[in-house]
């Protein structure tokens, strides 16, 4: 943002706004669906921020906040600003939505004035669980802080009864309480039909922990077990994740730490992805159950030891509840909505026995931490030759993030990637 004013000024702000040069006010408008809440899980909802008085304003910034829980940021379009990027937007923290433009970037220099009730953008979201949200500028989810510029001089932002009604979404039930005591979590995702996704398993008072084991099912009528992926937890070795050999639709995980000494992680630490293909229909949904059923005989049930051998594994009827917490895999159409992230291939022209290169280039690519996808090819008309990184937005590794696969015959190129901090590349990017 253009520094107009010194930092002098900035810690006289609120002293002075009264003297400011205007006064703008902002309003957020749910523009689809048409219909009022309650909107479903799997809704793709459009926000317009609008505004009157925007004359001669020069720069901006303000966060946006909503309920993390029941709503996903998804991305901003149809900007007002002929000078606006992909940069004047920061979505790495949930249930926030940092702007930051001014009118002397990106090949412009001028302030920007726009006609009373102008939506200077739209903002995409999609409901992802029970409960509640309004959507608001909220200076209490700062950085960045509130501060607009006009002519030289601040300008008062009115914001405060200009966020959208309450909303209700999914069953509008509030989400349940903090949980207490360890924890092995399944978490609510949904998958296109037809097509792989990746469920992480997250955990909860995982503390000084030995050893663990136990089972995770689904109903199979509605997904097929792929794999499992991202392996995060000293010692958890992925092979030694493996179907049940006596009860179908069962998955089971055996742990211990190799040190001895007992492993502490986060609360909501992501320790591995269990991977599913959805095969129902779209709107199909599978309970995904953690418990002790589908162990061998001789081979127990549910545990969790500390260091001190103590099993912290509790049942339901315990005062914290089960440490087994289940959730639900949906079915979504696909393409769930036009502004989920895609990868297209270039169409090239090569002549036989010629060396031909296709790019992969993305669209809604914002704030992704991690994915993963195959690209195939017919060996009976190509041969694999080699990947390029050019320019390389993802910092991409071949040895890391590419797998050519050549047996039990060639076809496939495998993508994966990762980044624990989101990464965001402008529409049509090759990567």
């Amino acid at each position: 943002m253009k520094p107009i004013l010194t930092h002098i000024f900035a810690g006289l702000f609120l002293l002075l706004a009264s003297q400011a040069s205007g006064q703008m006010t902002t309003s957020f408008v749910v523009t689809s669906p048409a219909a009022p809440s309650p909107y479903p899980i799997g809704t793709h909802l459009v926000v317009e921020l609008r505004v009157t008085n925007f004359t001669n304003i020069e720069s901006m910034q303000f966060p946006i906040a909503f309920n993390k829980l029941v709503l996903k940021f998804d991305s901003i379009t149809n900007p007002a600003f002929s000078n606006w990027s992909v940069g004047n937007s920061n979505s790495l923290v949930a249930g926030k939505v940092g702007i930051s433009w001014d009118g002397y970037s990106n090949g412009a220099n001028m302030p920007f004035s726009f006609p009373n009730g102008t939506a200077i953008f739209k903002m995409h979201f999609s409901v992802i669980g029970n409960g509640t949200s309004t959507i608001n500028i909220s200076p209490a989810a700062a950085p960045p802080v509130i501060d607009v510029i006009g002519n030289g001089q601040p300008v008062s932002l009115t914001y405060q009864s200009g966020g959208t009604p309450t909303l209700v979404l999914g069953s509008g039930d509030p989400p349940p309480p903090p949980l207490v005591g360890f924890k092995i979590i399944a978490n609510s995702i949904y998958i296109p039909q037809g097509e792989r996704g990746c469920m992480p398993v997250t955990v909860n008072d995982f503390d000084n922990m030995a050893s663990m084991q136990w089972a995770l099912h689904w109903d199979n009528t509605v997904l097929n077990y792929e794999c499992v992926r991202r392996a995060n937890l000293t010692g958890l070795n992925l092979s030694e994740i493996v179907p049940s050999p006596v009860a179908p639709a069962t998955l089971l995980l055996g742990w211990s730490d190799p040190t001895g000494g007992g492993v502490t992680v986060p609360d909501g630490t992501r320790i591995v992805d269990i991977c599913f293909k959805a095969i129902a229909a779209p709107g199909a949904a599978s309970t995904i159950t953690i418990d002790g059923q589908g162990f061998a005989p001789g081979n127990g049930s549910a545990e969790a030891y500390t260091n001190a051998s103590v099993d912290v594994w509790t049942a339901a009827n315990h005062p914290n509840g089960a440490s087994g917490v289940s959730n639900t895999i949906t079915v979504n159409p696909d393409p769930v909505t036009p502004f989920d992230p895609t990868y297209t291939v270039d169409k090239v022209n090569v002549a036989p026995n010629m060396e031909g290169c296709v790019s992969v280039r993305v669209k809604n690519f914002t704030a992704i931490t991690n994915s993963e996808f195959a690209l195939s090819y017919n060996p009976a008309e190509l041969t694999y030759v080699k990947t390029e990184f050019t320019p390389n937005p993802l910092n991409l590794v071949l040895a890391t993030n590419f797998t050519h696969v050549s047996n039990p015959s060639p076809g496939v190129v495998k993508f994966r990637w990762d980044n624990t901090n989101g990464v965001t590349v402008p529409a049509d990017s090759e990567i």
